[in-house]
């Protein structure tokens, strides 16, 4: 559809590492269509790190081989832990200063700065301060956050 349009497709998935092989084998035979003449669509895989390792198995070679361009993000340090933060809540229409600064720095340290469990830690932060009626979290909800969710990790 998109080449009778003159217009180039693009997939985007967030959670790629969360493909299973099938689905890329079928990104591979999508990639075969006629790909050596035209270039029809453009595929961005964003994942945790295991979808480099799911890339780099034999059965994946293929599809590894047409991968243009790479890019790995690392951990958050602390301080864009903390920008981050404010600027998921900030998104959400909160500009108040909800987390003590030690609180912050604990959600690191739980975290190694993984934005998943950053977002889980908070999420589950923002839960207990509600539940307790509190306008401040501290590093108390922290450590009651990250023990709920840490089961799930």
């Amino acid at each position: 559809l998109c080449n009778r349009a003159k217009e180039k497709g693009c997939n985007h998935n967030p959670e790629a590492h969360q493909l299973l092989s099938q689905t890329l084998s079928n990104l591979k035979m999508l990639f075969n269509y006629d790909m050596d003449s035209n270039n029809m669509v453009t595929v961005i895989l964003i994942g945790h790190q295991s979808i480099v390792q799911m890339l780099t198995t034999i059965s994946n070679e293929a599809m590894r081989q047409r991968i243009s361009m790479n890019y790995t993000f690392g951990p958050l340090n602390s301080q864009a832990c903390k920008e981050y933060i404010k600027k998921k809540l900030a998104f959400a229409g909160c500009h108040l200063e909800l987390f003590t600064p030690k609180a912050l720095d604990l959600i690191h340290s739980y975290s190694n700065g993984t934005t998943m469990i950053i977002d889980s830690i908070c999420t589950a932060a923002l839960q207990i301060a509600n539940a307790q009626k509190v306008d401040t979290i501290n590093t108390d909800i922290i450590d009651t956050a990250f023990n709920e969710v840490s089961i799930s990790l």
